[in-house]
Order: structure tokens, then sequence, then C-alpha cells
């Protein structure tokens, strides 16, 4: 941009007698034609270096409110000219300003008028691009119904323009809308189209975007593998600008999906570029501020200039005026009066709300205190509850199997004694059902004491209790059940293994009965400071968020994971499968 100054600076000179302006005028040659516009009162070339002024304030200084000041002075010439056109040239620059000020309901206010004088004249092209910046202004004001509805109004309008680069960009404005609405699979399928219309139309900024859109949305839906494959080929569509902001934004994207794919060696290495690329941004914009400080100095004095000319033009207004300017000076003092007095009773209304936020802020600490209080109390009831149902669950199983599963052993043994005595016995029909119904007896005590308490838990682990409930379940009548671990640590707290083992008894249960599944994965793994249990089937699924009533094995799971300190997550749609995703603190704090 500084090389770009000193072009326009040391353009060939002008003739200053031509009111027709064009584009490639540097400031002095602007200034020097507004001087001689002023002396000869040229109304049309007061109009027309005011617009260029302020395009040079906009373009080259970035100086918004210099460029606002400008073309808001040739608007009050366009409108002298009756130049109605450039009027509203020069009105949608002004919108644009307000924009990136901020000033929402002012540009809308601009905007507004533009529309309507475009549908006069029926120009289709400008009312597409009109209602497309308005449905922008709305996303940035959060107001969605009326962002939807201009942007349903562009896409109409562009019906019968066909423009390509508005349909794109309608394309890319609904897809970050129902991206908002987390509405991920209707935002993909957009960015997708837009794809294929940039691709159609050769532009490869559009394809660029629209596949950067398309690895975001994969990120976000965690697809990270696929997230990796369209930002790669996003880089190859990039602008090759040595500052472009959309590459720094796929750097940065493709790292945080390396990091998520594992692979820290790449992750590294975009992180590696994002930061050099954001370094080099950040480096070119401070050349360019030092450049605006240069150019801005050296055009102090000529501004100095004019505004004297300016003054002495004035001076001769005010002494034909002198009675009007005492009144609006006085008018102006007690404008300032009133300000000042404004301001003072601002300051202390603005001290009582601190005040007032202070006190409310130590009134919701205080409750947060006694909640934390109550949630402690809560834990520990439900630890010792937990506590004793688990002691309570081994007498049980002890007794089981050292009283009844001993007497149901004494029974049969004598079943086999009286057998052994009385050979024909065996051909009696109800002595073999009477056989048999002891045999299922005893394995039926074995098998609720296992459940009650699983013998491997203290000798061999949570592994291996686990290895053995699945085996219990193997069979034509049950799902498959593909058990995996990584990185899961073999010794750790017992409370904790036996919580974590009628977690997902429970989660077993609970998919056995109600699912219909005919595989379920179970992961157990850890993350950094946490132990990670992934409970996976492809059965029929429900909806977490309209279950009429929460059954029991749910309740009691997240009793589990609370006690474990722990949360839970639970992904599920009809006809899809449910996926039981728990985090549990592992930190020896």
């Amino acid at each position: 941009m500084f090389k770009l100054f000193f072009i326009l600076f040391f353009y060939t000179p002008i003739d200053t007698t031509s009111i027709v302006l064009d584009s490639a005028y540097s400031e002095n040659s602007l200034n020097k034609i507004l001087q001689k516009a002023r002396k000869e009162r040229d109304h049309y070339a007061l109009a027309n270096v005011y617009f260029k002024l302020g395009e040079y304030e906009e373009n080259i200084l970035n100086n918004p409110d210099r460029a606002f000041e400008y073309y808001t002075r040739s608007v009050d010439y366009y409108k002298i000219i009756k130049d109605t056109m450039q009027l509203n040239a020069v009105k949608e620059r002004i919108a644009i300003q307000h924009v990136k000020a901020g000033l929402y309901d002012e540009a809308l206010d601009e905007y507004d008028e533009l529309i309507e004088y475009y549908r006069d004249r029926k120009d289709i092209y400008m009312q597409t691009k009109l209602i497309g910046a308005v449905s922008d202004i709305y996303r940035e004001k959060g107001d969605t119904e009326n962002k939807l509805k201009y942007i349903g109004y562009a896409k109409r309008l562009n019906r019968t323009l066909k423009d390509t680069t508005f349909m794109i960009e309608n394309m890319h404005r609904t897809l970050k809308n129902y991206k908002l609405l987390n509405e991920l699979d209707t935002a993909l399928s957009i960015a997708n189209r837009s794809l294929s219309v940039s691709l159609i139309a050769n532009k490869p900024d559009f394809i660029s975007k629209s596949l950067f859109f398309i690895g975001e949305l994969y990120f976000d839906m965690r697809n990270y593998s696929n997230a990796d494959k369209h930002l790669q080929r996003s880089l190859e569509f990039e602008s090759k600008r040595p500052y472009n902001e959309d590459k720094l934004n796929t750097y940065g994207l493709l790292s945080d999906t390396y990091d998520k794919l594992g692979d820290y060696k790449k992750a590294y290495l975009f992180s590696r570029r994002y930061e050099g690329l954001k370094d080099s941004i950040m480096n070119h914009e401070r050349v360019i501020e030092q450049s605006k400080i240069v150019i801005l100095y050296q055009t102090e004095a000529k501004e100095r200039e004019i505004q004297s000319l300016e003054k002495e033009n004035l001076a001769a207004l005010e002494r034909t005026q002198a009675q009007k300017r005492t009144v609006t000076l006085l008018t102006i003092g007690l404008g300032l009066l009133s300000l000042a007095i404004y301001y003072i009773i601002s300051f202390y209304n603005q001290r009582i709300k601190a005040s007032r936020i202070i006190n409310q802020q130590k009134d919701q600490i205080s409750d947060q205190k006694i909640r934390e209080l109550e949630d402690n109390l809560k834990i520990s009831s439900m630890q010792s509850m937990i506590e004793g149902q688990e002691v309570e669950r081994e007498r049980i199983a002890k007794d089981l199997h050292d009283s009844l599963g001993g007497l149901l052993s004494t029974i049969k043994l004598q079943f086999d004694n009286v057998q052994s005595k009385v050979k024909t016995i065996g051909k009696v029909k109800e002595y073999v059902t009477a056989n048999k119904l002891i045999d299922a007896a005893v394995e039926e005590v074995r098998t609720i004491s296992r459940n009650l308490q699983p013998g491997a838990m203290k000798d061999l682990g949570l592994i291996a209790s686990l290895k053995d409930l699945f085996n219990r379940v193997d069979g034509k009548n049950y799902p498959v059940v593909t058990f995996q671990y990584f990185d899961f640590p073999e010794k750790i707290d017992n409370m904790k293994a036996l919580s974590i083992y009628r977690i997902i008894q429970e989660l077993l249960n609970n998919a056995i009965k109600h699912s219909k599944a005919k595989e379920i994965l179970v992961q157990l793994s850890k993350q950094e400071e946490e132990l990670v249990i992934l409970f996976e089937d492809d059965g029929v699924g429900f909806d977490p968020e309209n279950l009429t009533r929460q059954g029991m094995g749910l309740e009691n799971i997240q009793s589990r994971v609370n006690y474990l300190k722990g949360n839970l997550h639970i992904d599920s749609q009809m006809g899809k499968g449910t996926t039981f995703l728990i985090h549990i603190d592992n930190s020896k704090s």
C-alpha cells in the first residue's frame, strides 16, 4: 500500500481546468482541484473532488472518519447539481462506513432508500447486491428472522439475474446461518453445492472458501479425516497474496484437525505456519500504520492551507450574520452546560449502578458457595449410599454362594447318591426333570452371585472382571460385544473400579433388554488426567430430550457418574443407535 501511495502521489500532473476526475489522482492533485473549485464556486467539480477525497481516505489512508466527512460533503453538492445516480453511489459508500462503525440502524436506513431507488429503476443487479449487504447487517445484529428474509429476497432476484457471484455469496450466507443453528448436515449440503458452482464458474477464491467451509463443518462433526482432506484442497486454491487471512484461518483449523487425529507432528507444523503468517500480517499492518503516519504528516501543511482558505470564506459570511452567530454560540453554550450536567448525573448514576452490580456479584458468590456446599453434601451422601450398596451386595453374594449355593450342591449330591443306589430311577421322568431344575438353580445362584459381586475384581482387576462379564453374554441370542482398552491404568481405586464395572454392567443390561442391537462396542481409554468410557450400540436408539420418564437404569448410571465426579454425554437418534461417552476425573488431587 505504501508503494501504491507513491505511485499515486507522483502521478503525472493533471490539467486542473478539467472537472472529470480519474481514479488515479493523488491527494496533492485533488487538493489543487479542490482549491480551484472553491474559488470558482464550481459545484460539479466540488461534488466529484470530495467524492474522490473520500475514496482516497477510505482506501489509501484507511481513515473512516475523514472518508465519511468527505462523502457527506459530496452528497450536499450532488444534491445541488441534481446528479441522482452519483448521489446514490455515494450514499452506498456512506452506508458501508456506517456498518464499519457499528451504526447498523443508520446503515439500514441508507440501504432502504437505495433499494427503493434501484427498484424504481428496475436495476436488479444493484438490488441483489444491496439486499445481500442488508442480510449481512442483520447477521451482525443477531436478527435471524430478518437475515433469512433478506437472503430469500436476494435468492429470488438472482434467479432472474443469474449472477454466479451473488449465487455463491447467498449460499455462503445460508450455510453460515445453518451452522449457527447447529444444523450441520444441511450446512454441509449447501457448502458442497457452492463448491460445485464455484468449480463450474472457475472462481478460485470461492472454490477455496467453499472447501474451507466444508472442512470446518466436517471438523465440527468430528469427521477429522474429511476435514483434513478438504482443508488441504482449500490451500491449493488460496490466493497467492502474501498476507492472506483466509489462509491464516485454514492453517489454524488444520493444526486443530491434526491434533484431533493424533498427528502431532503435522499439528505442530501447521501451528508454526499459523504463527508465522500471523506475525507477518501483524508486521505488515504495522508498516501500513507507519506509512499512514508519514503520509498524514506530509499532508498536514496542505490541510492547514485548505482550512485557512475556508476560514476566510466563513469570515465573510459571519460578518453578515453576526447576530445569528451570537445566538448560535449562546445555544451551543447552553447545550454544553446541559451536556455537562447530563454527564455529571450519568457519572453518579453509573456509580450507583456499579455499586448495585458489586452487591449482586457478592450475593451470587455467596449463593455459589452455598450450592457448592450442598453439592458436596450430596456427593458425600451418594458416596455413603453407593458404598453401602456394595457392602450389602457383597454380603448377599456371600450368603447366596455359601448358604443357598452350598444347600443346592448338597441336594445335587443326594440326587446323585440316590441314582447310584437305584439304577432304574434315572428312567423316571419326574426325577430327571427335578435333577435338571437343581442344575439350573445352582447355575442361577452362581450367576446372581457374580452379578452382585464380581469375583475377579479383587484378584485380577477391572479389565478381567469386564472380560468375564462379556463372556457371560456370548451366544447367538446376544449381541456381539467388542471390548477394547488403550493405555488404561492397571491399578485404580477399588471403589472406582467397582463403580465403572457397575456403570458398564447397567449399560450392557439396558442394551440387551431394550436396544435390539446386533453389535456393541465398549472402549476404555485414558486422556491426560481423565478416564474415558465409550459404550456404543447399533440398536433402535431413543430421543434423550423427549423421554417421558427417565428409567432407573439411567438414574443409577448418572448417580455413579456423579459419585466419580465425572460427566455423561448421550448421543442417540431414533433408528441410528446410541452412544454413551463418560469422562471420569483420575487426578491424584
